[in-house]
């Protein structure tokens, strides 16, 4: 009787032991704030793919890669989406250490200069239902730049 209750608290050990490691993973590029759906961040010289989306503009849904250098000091990143309809590319670094960095966007050019910050995921996470109210690409300067608001969700 004992070793099958060793071997179920075992098996319920290695059950739960598979589920960690895989949270969502928050960061702030600029005012658009990014979280990745159950992303591990990777070891030293690895890569790992991800997808997920704004949390501040309702719909917009993006992917990517995530990079540890190979000394582990930095982590490098690309993602992709859509805003206005147009493709919108974020890439840069932050520390390992400090989960301070900074990227480029390049959408509707020139190229603009953002701020990374890794940032704690909400408790509950929220995908909305419908996609965000597209808005003519003409004048947006991008998701890092702030001055566009987040469409409404209705």
């Amino acid at each position: 009787m004992r070793s099958i209750l060793a071997a179920a608290f075992a098996a319920l050990i290695l059950t739960q032991a598979s589920n960690v490691g895989a949270a969502n993973f928050c960061a702030s590029f600029g005012p658009a704030q990014a979280e990745a759906i159950g992303l591990t961040l990777p070891g030293k010289g690895s890569c790992a793919a991800f997808n997920g989306f704004f949390r501040n503009r309702p719909g917009l849904l993006l992917a990517g890669d995530v990079c540890r250098s190979s000394n582990g000091t930095t982590f490098l990143f690309n993602l992709f989406t859509q805003t206005a309809g147009l493709t919108d590319s974020l890439a840069g670094t932050w520390a390992a250490v400090t989960g301070k960095g900074s990227g480029m966007e390049c959408f509707n050019t020139p190229c603009l200069s953002f701020t990374v910050t890794v940032t704690k995921c909400p408790a509950t996470v929220t995908i909305p239902a419908d996609l965000a109210t597209p808005v003519d690409g003409s004048g947006s300067s991008g998701l890092t730049s702030g001055d566009a608001e987040p469409a409404a969700s209705e």
